[in-house]
């Protein structure tokens, strides 16, 4: 949404308040705001709409996790789709293409099981403990989004040809064309993980121990 929503949405969180005899103060609307606010306001209106007339839960009071919910699914359905489309491209594209998919958090559960091209030749014994792996950790990166994701996901042919100085094609797009483009746009090319280089000496480790329990009994 934009700032030229706000009044809007304001509007709309209040008129819930009305259905379910509850007065939103305006700390409680920026709340909903704040929260919401990565959404379109004809998005959130429609999940609203749709949280309202659903028998099981429409009786209580829509939270934002409900209207995320209603938008974008439970995370187990997220994980499922992301899953699914992955998979589309292991089979279609393969390891030798570099991809980009339209969902930010398929890159940044790759590259933190393993990379591109060896998740591609993973054998049919091997896929079903693959695909647990990776529902569950989409699963935890949608309840506790990264603050940075990979760009795309480099296949073997410019692993390869980067190394010597090549000019490199152009990844794959993966799902939603403009969605891609803006993963790609907004990612970082960096380790996931950063490893120190720096050495420790295991030798030194007792000796210190030591020494810091003598401190403590003192």
């Amino acid at each position: 949404m934009f700032e030229k929503d706000s009044s809007k949405f304001a509007e709309l969180i209040a008129g819930i308040g009305e259905i379910y005899n509850t007065r939103f103060t305006s700390a409680a609307i920026e709340i909903y705001w704040q929260l919401l606010e990565a959404f379109r306001l004809e998005d959130v209106r429609a999940a609203i709409y749709r949280h309202i007339q659903n028998p099981d839960v429409g009786k209580y009071l829509p939270k934002p996790a409900d209207i995320i919910m209603a938008i974008e699914g439970s995370s187990q359905n997220q994980a499922l789709s992301a899953w699914s489309k992955t998979t589309y491209a292991m089979r279609v594209i393969g390891g030798y293409e570099s991809v980009g998919f339209d969902d930010a958090l398929i890159h940044v559960v790759v590259k933190s099981m393993t990379n591109w091209p060896k998740l591609c030749v993973v054998d049919d014994k091997q896929l079903p403990f693959v695909e647990k792996e990776f529902l569950e950790r989409y699963r935890g990166y949608v309840s506790r989004k990264p603050s940075s994701h990979p760009s795309y996901l480099k296949g073997t042919v410019e692993m390869l040809n980067s190394s010597k100085g090549y000019i490199c094609p152009k990844p794959v797009l993966i799902g939603n064309v403009q969605k891609a483009k803006v993963v790609i746009a907004t990612g970082e090319d960096k380790p996931f993980l950063e490893i120190s280089t720096e050495k420790i000496s295991f030798k030194a480790l007792p000796r210190t121990c030591l020494e810091q329990n003598k401190e403590f009994k003192q």
